[in-house]
C-alpha cells in the first residue's frame, strides 16, 4: 500500500474536488522513516499519518511545515536512507516499462518536496491537505 498526499477543495454544493494527488511512499518506508522518526521527535502531525492519516487546513499547515523541517533535519543528521536503494518503475522512450533503482535518501527528500507543494497549493486555494 502506498501513502498519498492530496489537496481537496470544498465545492459550493458540499462535495469536494481533488486538485493535487501524489505518492509519498510505500507503507514500510512511511513507517520506518516518517512514523518512527516522528514519534522519536514528538511530531504529532507526522506521526498520525501512519495510523489514521491527517487532514490539515489553515494554521495547521504551518505546524505541519515546521514538523517537516524537523523531520528533514533529523534525516540529514542521522543519514537516513544513505547507501540504500529502492526500486522504481519507469517507462522508457520506447514505451517499455523497466525497473530501475533510486537512492532512498533522495527519495525521502523528494517526497518532502511533494508534501510541501501540497501545503503551498492548499494555502493558495483555501484547500485541505490530506495525507493517508
Amino acid at each position: 500500500m502506498a501513502y498519498h498526499v492530496s489537496v481537496h477543495l470544498q465545492n459550493g454544493d458540499g462535495s469536494t474536488r481533488r486538485i493535487y494527488d501524489k505518492v509519498i511512499g510505500a507503507e514500510d518506508t512511511v513507517f520506518s522513516y516518517w512514523h518512527e522518526a516522528a514519534n522519536y521527535l514528538d511530531l504529532p502531525w507526522v506521526a498520525q499519518i501512519y495510523h489514521e492519516g491527517v487532514e490539515l487546513r489553515d494554521g495547521e499547515l504551518d505546524c505541519l511545515s515546521l514538523d517537516l523541517q524537523r523531520l528533514e533535519d533529523h534525516w540529514v543528521a542521522t543519514r537516513a536512507g544513505e547507501g540504500l536503494q529502492i526500486p522504481r518503475l519507469i517507462v522508457g522512450p520506447d514505451g517499455v516499462r523497466q525497473q530501475t533503482f533510486v537512492w532512498l535518501h533522495d527519495h525521502l527528500r523528494s517526497r518532502l518536496v511533494v508534501v510541501r507543494e501540497a501545503i503551498r497549493i492548499a494555502k493558495e486555494s483555501g484547500g485541505v491537505v490530506e495525507i493517508s
